[in-house]
């Protein structure tokens, strides 16, 4: 990860940091039927994770979480949405690692600041379930890429408080279950009973984010004094 160069030698000299926390908040989706980031659609999100401070500014993080993703044509972009008239209500469990940077040093004892920014980016993977595959065919363990940023509070020695924004890039256009059907036709698919409004564009990979709000636990090991001789 881009976040690990250039690591600060003196990191050897500090405290390990080690912290174990939770992550709750809202989770929601953007694709074919909900076409831009909209809190009305935030369902739960939940989370569990293990952070390890490499130094004073950087770290890495491991993290498990469930998302529970809905959305409908209730608020229709177009006309043909309106027809459509989808809807949709899944559940993902990700896997993610992510490399982390902190604007400001704020978990030093002697450090002025209690607060920092930071950004983070990694690598993931999710499973999708509770879906309806209908007419398609696809794998429900998918890869992503995970990134955002977020604010961090130092409550005390062990305790810290955050809230995070994170972003989740796919590679998959069927966590709506709307993506581009098969035609046997030139121009829009059709079905038994005319034109069928059940499209989507296959280019158009979707997309979920998280809002969270953090509390971990922070473990604190101090190095032993090394004899110079």
């Amino acid at each position: 990860m881009i976040f690990f160069t250039g690591a600060n030698l003196k990191s050897q000299e500090l405290p390990t940091y080690k912290e174990v926390g939770v992550a709750a908040g809202g989770a929601a989706y953007i694709g074919e039927v909900v076409k831009s980031v909209n809190p009305l659609y935030l369902r739960p999100s939940i989370g569990m994770f293990y952070r390890q401070n490499m130094n004073e500014f950087m770290g890495w993080r491991a993290q498990l979480t469930y998302n529970n993703l809905s959305g409908d044509d209730s608020r229709p972009a177009d006309n043909f949405s309106d027809r459509r008239n989808s809807s949709f209500n899944v559940s993902i469990l990700e896997l993610m690692a992510v490399g982390e940077f902190h604007f400001l040093d704020y978990r030093q004892i002697k450090s002025p600041y209690k607060t920092s920014p930071y950004i983070f980016a990694g690598l993931g993977g999710f499973w999708l379930f509770g879906d309806d595959p209908g007419p398609y065919s696809y794998s429900n363990i998918q890869p992503v890429i995970p990134f955002g940023a977020g604010m961090k509070w130092k409550l005390n020695r062990h305790w810290h408080l955050g809230v995070e924004l994170g972003f989740r890039k796919t590679f998959f256009d069927y966590i709506d279950g709307v993506s581009e059907l098969p035609d046997t036709n030139a121009g829009l698919n059709k079905g038994a009973n005319g034109y069928s409004y059940q499209y989507g564009n296959k280019y158009d990979n979707d997309w979920y984010y998280n809002l969270h709000f953090t509390l971990n636990y922070v473990i604190i090991k101090i190095p032993c004094p090394v004899d110079p001789n």
